[in-house]
């Protein structure tokens, strides 16, 4: 969403991204959820808004016992919006669990010294206390040979039956903003992953 908001992402995303959605509001599926500003009012109405940069977690349904991507209600928006772009970056396993201590890390640093310290310990891989029991178990389950690879499916499948009920729904998937492929005049560009990766 920095990227976006920045007017720094790679050219074969500028291809599909208009090029005002650096000032279109940013929210994720938490807040859009809430009906929280930027898009929504103080009364909690929608607003009406020239464009939406929704930053989804594919982990949602696994992490709020939805089971599937139908079933979550932050994706409504989809069924909402004249045009979608889909951005999905989709990082190798050791990258998805490098990113997810740094992102901890920096949360812990922000509350204290001390739980900072506990997690610098999990990261060294001394302490499994360091973490909350249900990222704990996120980040064995990402450390599960095959199981993110099956999310990825399952949200890339989910991206093709909402591209098949929508014309107007481009979709890019890449490991990271910096290895986005150009796929500026295919509709629908989804990897294959093997279950090896």
């Amino acid at each position: 969403m920095r990227a976006i908001a920045d007017s720094n992402v790679p050219a074969p995303l500028q291809a599909i991204i208009a090029s005002e959605a650096r000032l279109w509001p940013h929210t994720d599926g938490k807040s859009f959820l809430a009906r929280k500003p930027p898009t929504h009012s103080l009364l909690r109405a929608m607003r009406p808004l020239p464009g939406l940069v929704l930053h989804y977690d594919i982990m949602r349904p696994y992490s709020l016992g939805y089971g599937r991507y139908e079933d979550d209600p932050a994706l409504s928006i989809l069924d909402d919006a004249e045009h979608i772009v889909v951005v999905s970056l989709l990082p190798p396993v050791e990258r998805l669990v490098r990113q997810f201590l740094a992102r901890e890390d920096d949360t812990r640093a922000r509350k204290s010294a001390r739980a900072l310290t506990a997690l610098r310990y999990k990261l060294l891989g001394r302490d499994a206390k360091a973490l909350k029991r249900g990222q704990a178990a996120l980040l064995t389950q990402y450390r599960t040979p095959g199981w993110i690879d099956g999310w990825y499916r399952r949200w890339l499948d989910y991206l093709t039956t909402v591209s098949a009920r929508r014309p107007n729904v481009r979709s890019v998937a890449s490991e990271g903003l910096a290895e986005v492929p150009d796929h500026s005049g295919s509709k629908s560009p989804l990897p294959s992953r093997s279950s090896e990766e």
